[in-house]
């Protein structure tokens, strides 16, 4: 049999369905299959039911937990749940977010603007960073997970503390925050939904495009004429669409000896695409427009299959996001 890296291998599958009262009663059914010796992981879709006694035996039987903050509809009650149960379960349980795989490309993005000597001076002097990303409409609930996991990471790596701030303030729209860098410059972080964004869940987008991929196959393996392929491949619904909370824009603004600086990463309006732009009094370097992959959970669950140890960057990162959060947290650690 081939699995879901493509390297053959060998193994069996059970399938257990469990309906309302059993369900509590899982853990006694699942954990006694798994195999002394071998690394266990723990996918769960959706938003676990955080401290019940079920899950935290499914947790305590397994070497990592893998989730996806963006299929949560209280997604920063979730990302306080999850931080709560890596500090507890730490030594046993390792975690892994989807959503946080998916933002590789803007980390990487972000990070190329200050790689030439003359850009380092900029990095230690970022004094605003706005981050926005996909709402649906006004009434409908967002999902600001991935944009605070972003800024936990910027704010980890660069060593930045949190000064204040903490929930919305000025509308639910807009979520302003105050850090230090450890050069005491002070830092006003704000995360703005952008609404009226087309979404849907991860799964069903990277299901339309392995349709549209098979169909494309299809079609050049019987070399039908270009007037007969479907006018969209990208996007065989009619528009393209972001999974919840996809980032759509992170824009960091600098001051150096009293002349400004920005740099932006911006979503293009295909939503496929994001191109960056940084405006500096000595020129603007050139900007690059690269293609943001639509990754399949299988092949993220594939690239989790295969670590073993902690992500201390992820870990880090949701840490920061968690206290950007609740500040409560900085003071009760």
């Amino acid at each position: 049999m081939q699995n879901i890296t493509g390297a053959p291998s060998y193994g069996e599958e059970i399938v257990i369905k469990a309906h309302d009262g059993a369900v509590p009663h899982l853990p006694g059914v699942l954990l006694p299959l798994i195999v002394s010796g071998l690394p266990s992981f723990l996918w769960w879709m959706g938003e676990p039911p955080w401290r019940s006694e079920a899950f935290e035996a499914l947790i305590d039987g397994s070497d990592r937990l893998i989730v996806d903050t963006s299929e949560m509809r209280q997604a920063e009650r979730s990302l306080l749940a999850l931080e709560d149960l890596m500090r507890r379960k730490k030594s046993s349980c390792a975690i892994s977010d989807f959503n946080a795989s998916r933002q590789q490309p803007w980390r990487e993005l972000v990070a190329q603007f200050f790689d030439g000597p003359d850009q380092r001076a900029w990095l230690s002097s970022i004094d605003r960073v706005t981050i926005e990303y996909a709402a649906g409409a006004e009434d409908d609930p967002e999902n600001p997970a991935q944009a605070y996991l972003f800024a936990g990471w910027l704010a980890s790596r660069l060593g930045w503390r949190i000064l204040g701030g903490g929930g919305s303030q000025g509308g639910d729209e807009s979520r302003l925050h105050t850090l230090a860098s450890q050069t005491n410059q002070k830092i006003t972080l704000e995360l703005n939904a952008r609404y009226g964004v087309a979404q849907a869940s991860w799964l069903d987008i990277t299901a339309a495009f392995a349709k549209v991929q098979l169909a494309q196959a299809a079609q050049m393996q019987a070399a039908l004429p270009a007037e007969n392929e479907p006018h969209d491949h990208a996007h065989p619904q009619g528009k393209p669409t972001v999974g919840p909370g996809a980032l759509m824009m992170v824009a960091l603004h600098a001051t150096v000896n009293g002349q400004m600086g920005t740099f932006t990463v911006a979503r293009e309006a295909d939503l496929e695409h994001a191109s960056t732009l940084a405006q500096l009094p000595q020129g603007a370097p050139p900007s690059q427009t690269v293609h943001l992959p639509t990754l399949g959970e299988a092949l993220l669950l594939a690239d989790q299959l295969q670590q073993l140890e902690h992500d201390t960057l992820y870990e880090e990162s949701l840490t920061m996001a968690a206290q950007l959060i609740n500040p409560s947290l900085r003071r009760n650690r």
